[in-house]
């Protein structure tokens, strides 16, 4: 996953954010939206329960400019245990995709 830019000195490594396009696996029925989902991994001490503090402003820009993007927070996967990097909690976000 790649690492956001961090220009107003977000943690490093505390968010990262990929994005993949779902093919459905069975016909879509004509007209039902198709969906392009975004996850975004929260880790360190999510809203300072541990010492890699998370700044909620920087939380919320960053959410804000996902929501200008048309993301719309979908579903909070609490502290799971990611395969090749460092655990954390996954926050996914959806969009559909245009026709």
């Amino acid at each position: 996953m790649p690492v956001l830019d961090d220009p107003q000195g977000f943690i490093a490594g505390a968010v990262r954010t990929t994005t993949c396009l779902r093919e459905p696996i069975f016909e879509t029925v004509s007209g039902m939206p198709k969906w392009d989902y975004k996850t975004v991994v929260l880790t360190g001490g999510f809203m300072g329960r541990h010492k890699e503090e998370l700044k909620r402003q920087d939380l919320e820009r960053e959410f804000d400019e996902l929501g200008r993007e048309g993301w719309e927070l979908s579903w909070v996967l609490m502290s799971q245990a990611l395969q090749g990097e460092k655990d954390g909690h996954v926050v996914i976000f959806k969009r559909p995709l245009p026709d």
